[in-house]
């Protein structure tokens, strides 16, 4: 059963709390234990028939006008601002949506996403230098990301051609050329793929690293005062892409182990068995700004606080940074004639 939003002890909104771990009073601090905290999430067989879980309880959809990404949240729950992009333009419908196996709870708070976006901005060489006046905790949203979350192995039977180079005493360099094949065999655990295209799979992996071990059975309790954002991509146009980006890394670990220089002409097949997957909500802080009148978003993990995105380039760093190397071509030049 679900616990109301409502504080039992004065009336007060109850919100989901990074510190408690439990759902907090806004109004006098009181705490309310959110039941099956222990209860994890677990993986079933993936088939062609598989599909996700259905609400059984309402939730408001908003759908953004801007964009066209769509956001759910407890009916209770009033969303003004659109979280990818800042928005206000939104559509309200209650609608029943899929909803989550499982859910990993926000651990890292807003001022602590803050600072982590920040320290990322330093680090950006080539972001403008009055970019950090546009990074407002106000745009910060704390955002339920869908992803599936799968395991599996591949059986792969590979072939191709190993080149060689070798310098001879007469300094010149022979390639040569050398026919192989083989197979191997590699194992993927929580390999995560979005499962909505604000966040690109790729992006996503890069800033993952989220704890398994704390995902728990999904509660509408964990969204109170929180955003979950809708899925749409479905689950079997995601595992055709996963199998694409798996093989693509089987490919990528063939070249890296083979005892040549570099590889050419490789064709690999791929076997997939013993699949299984979860359809999870995971923490991440979305940060939209907006420079020159292009809108920039950043995702921040709400669990390690990892940074993931894009920020602008300042045109005059890229153009004395070229001025300097020409400057020294041309001094090298001078310097060696």
């Amino acid at each position: 059963m679900t616990i109301d939003n409502k504080c039992k002890n004065c009336g007060g909104e109850l919100i989901y709390d990074v510190s408690s771990g439990e759902l907090k009073c806004m109004q006098c601090d009181s705490i309310v234990d959110i039941p099956e905290q222990n209860a994890n999430a677990t993986k079933v067989d993936y088939t062609e028939t598989s599909t996700l879980k259905t609400s059984t309880e309402e939730y408001t959809q908003y759908s953004c006008s801007t964009c066209g990404r769509k956001h759910i949240t407890p009916v209770h729950q009033e969303l003004v601002n659109c979280p990818s992009c800042g928005d206000c333009n939104l559509e309200k419908n209650v609608s029943v949506s899929y909803i989550p196996d499982g859910i990993i709870p926000f651990k890292l708070d807003k001022e602590k996403a803050m600072q982590s976006f920040s320290q990322w901005l330093r680090k950006r060489f080539w972001a403008p230098s009055n970019l950090k006046k546009l990074a407002k905790t106000e745009s910060l949203k704390g955002t339920y990301f869908p992803i599936y979350n799968y395991d599996f192995n591949c059986f792969s039977k590979y072939s191709g051609v190993g080149v060689k180079s070798r310098r001879g005493l007469d300094g010149k360099t022979y390639t040569t050329r050398h026919k192989f094949k083989g197979d191997r065999n590699d194992n993927f655990i929580n390999y995560v793929d979005s499962a909505n295209t604000t966040i690109p799979s790729g992006l996503l992996r890069e800033m993952s690293n989220f704890d398994y071990t704390q995902c728990y059975i999904y509660r509408t309790e964990f969204l109170y005062g929180w955003i979950g954002l809708d899925n749409n991509i479905d689950i079997h146009n995601s595992f055709v892409k996963v199998k694409q980006s798996s093989k693509q890394e089987i490919e990528k670990r063939i070249k890296q182990e083979s005892k040549y220089d570099s590889v050419e002409n490789l064709i690999c097949d791929t076997e997939y068995t013993n699949i299984k997957y979860n359809y999870l909500y995971v923490p991440v802080w979305v940060n939209y700004y907006n420079y020159k009148g292009k809108t920039f978003n950043c995702f921040i993990n709400g669990i390690t606080g990892k940074v993931s995105g894009d920020a602008p380039k300042s045109f005059w760093k890229r153009f004395f940074a070229i001025l300097g190397i020409i400057a020294v071509g041309v001094l090298l030049y001078f310097l060696t004639k």
